[in-house]
């Protein structure tokens, strides 16, 4: 299938074939389209891992806020106690 790009950057055109490792702008741009779905596939794993990172960075947060509660009454507890 021939597809004709009319308007292409030549920077971005150059950029691309050397991200995809082809020599010439029709291949490049057929490389990248193959890859496209793999890719969007591989972006929504991160994206998903991403956020369960975040909610595990959140819980641990707030078990840090209370060790940290915790030791602040320990703290004025012993400080309360006769030596």
């Amino acid at each position: 299938m021939l597809v004709k790009i009319l308007e292409a950057d030549p920077d971005f055109v150059q950029a691309l074939k050397n991200q995809t490792g082809m020599n010439t702008a029709s291949k490049a741009y057929a490389h990248a389209a193959d890859r496209y779905q793999h890719l969007r596939v591989q972006l929504s794993d991160k994206e998903y891992e991403i956020e369960a990172l975040e909610a595990e960075v959140e819980q641990l947060k707030a078990a840090l806020k209370e060790v940290y509660e915790s030791s602040l009454k320990v703290v004025d507890i012993l400080g309360k106690k006769p030596k």
